[in-house]
């Protein structure tokens, strides 16, 4: 399991792949997010939030990293495709009976970028 919610010091940055549910300020789940206790129990989950985790600011996440790394080049690996959508099916499970929202295809993304770690 990984958090990373707030800024670092003597951070640097990583590049990072994932798939998860994505959601903006004043639409219910950003502020669950924002406010959960980290219970998941799930090896790759992430929760991301605002820009220093490589989203807007006004954004939050929560999925699956499928790739990601602190040097120049993103790590070669090969995801089972059946594995991702059984962990993607256990984070949309999480926001509907843990969180008491309704997580639907329009909110999952295939999310790139850059954060502070």
């Amino acid at each position: 399991m990984k958090i990373r919610t707030g800024f670092v010091s003597n951070s640097s940055s990583s590049s990072f792949v994932m798939i998860g549910y994505k959601t903006k300020k004043g639409q219910g789940l950003y502020e669950k997010l924002e406010k959960m206790e980290w219970d998941i129990d799930l090896d790759d989950a992430v929760l991301l939030i605002g820009s220093e985790c490589g989203l807007d600011d006004d954004e939050a996440a929560l999925g699956i990293i499928l790739g990601e790394t602190s040097e120049e080049f993103m790590e070669s690996r090969s995801i089972d495709i059946e594995h991702m959508i059984r962990n993607t099916a256990f984070i949309s499970d999480y926001i509907n009976d843990e969180l008491g929202l309704e997580a639907t295809t329009e909110m999952l993304y295939l999310i790139m970028g850059t954060r502070m770690c």
